[in-house]
């Protein structure tokens, strides 16, 4: 049985310890890319995941559930803001670099959707 490119994908790229820095549907609304940046030891650097035909895309923000009424405010989305503030206690958005925990779901390849099967 031959695999899908994506499935590939998600088995090559570290589990943890790498970023999302972007990401978002490409303007014609077809594509989904990712930015993402891995620092670890194997193959370091900042990558981009381009998934091409791609319908629909589930990325969550996860952090304590203290976490967001402490860091609510605007200047935790804007690290000099919010060093200009104090440095208050909260998670700061501004730092532009998100761990991705769990990282890439793997399991979630074409062969794994339903609807690609309808298709």
């Amino acid at each position: 049985m031959t695999t899908h490119p994506v499935d590939d994908l998600l088995r090559s790229f570290p589990d943890l310890d790498f970023a999302v820095l972007e990401h978002g549907f490409a303007p014609h609304g077809r594509d989904y890319t990712v930015i993402a940046q891995y620092g670890g030891v194997r193959d370091p650097g900042t990558y981009q995941l381009e998934f091409t035909h791609c319908v629909k895309a589930e990325i969550e923000t996860r952090v304590s559930g203290g976490a967001w009424p402490a860091s609510w405010r605007d200047e935790f989305t804007n690290y000099d803001r919010w060093l200009a503030a104090g440095s208050p206690d909260g998670y700061v958005w501004g730092t532009n670099w998100s761990l991705a925990y769990p990282g890439l779901v793997p399991g979630h390849g074409l062969d794994a959707a339903p609807r690609a099967a309808d298709a």
